[in-house]
């Protein structure tokens, strides 16, 4: 018999134990790390800059940023052919 490891755990599909932990909010996420991307929402912290030159832009969520980079900053990085 395998010996029980306490600090491992099995999530059942669609279980959220990471709340979060801004009073008010009743968030809820399966992993920490979700958590702690989530928690910048409610704060001035925005730690996902671009890092396009000339561009300042920075947001509170990785996806945000991807979603500019794609957007806003690919004719910027790469020049359309004509």
């Amino acid at each position: 018999m395998m010996p029980y490891n306490i600090s491992c755990y099995s999530l059942v599909a669609g279980e959220k134990p990471f709340e979060c932990e801004f009073e008010g909010c009743d968030r809820r996420f399966a992993n920490s790390s979700d958590r702690k991307k989530h928690s910048h929402v409610h704060t001035s912290d925005k730690p996902y800059n671009c890092r396009v030159r000339g561009c300042d832009k920075s947001y509170t969520h990785p996806s945000s940023l991807r979603k500019h980079m794609k957007v806003s900053c690919e004719t910027v990085s790469s020049p359309k052919m004509k």
